[in-house]
Parts: structure tokens; C-alpha cells; sequence
């Protein structure tokens, strides 16, 4: 890894309505968990859960996150 020597990702806290977005996401993959592909769905939440436990996250971490959010989004705009 050249380059990396002394990186530290930039960290982000956690506040209220982050936990609120993290539990929205786990009770949606947790209802797709029965009807779909439970290995992707399983590694999502579990994921969500190590998110939840830590009061902290990385700009990677967030990617994942918001592309979860997406999703979620995208799922209930088509849903009626």
C-alpha cells in the first residue's frame, strides 16, 4: 500500500436521528431477509448492527450507508 503510510480516514459522530436512520434500515433488510437472498441481506444487517454499536464512522462507512438509504428509498417509492 504506497501512500498510506500515517492515513487516518476522517471520522464522523453519530447523533440522534443517525441511530433512527440505522433502525429503519435494519426492520426493512430484516423483512427482506425472509424473502430474499438471506446471505446479502444477513451481511447488511449484520453491518448495520456494528454501525449501531460504534459512536463513530468512516467516510467508507458512510458510502455504504447511503447507498443502503438508497436503496430503502428506491424499494418504498415503488412499493404502494
Amino acid at each position: 500500500m504506497v501512500g498510506t503510510k500515517g492515513f487516518k480516514p476522517f471520522e464522523y459522530q453519530f447523533q440522534d436521528h443517525h441511530y433512527k436512520g440505522i433502525s429503519v434500515l435494519q426492520r426493512y433488510y430484516g423483512k427482506k431477509l425472509s424473502s430474499s437472498n438471506g446471505h446479502r441481506v444477513g451481511m447488511k444487517l449484520s453491518f448495520l448492527k456494528e454501525m449501531k454499536a460504534n459512536q463513530f464512522y468512516t467516510t467508507s462507512n458512510k458510502i455504504r450507508l447511503n447507498e443502503m438509504r438508497n436503496e430503502y428509498l428506491k424499494d418504498k417509492k415503488t412499493t404502494p
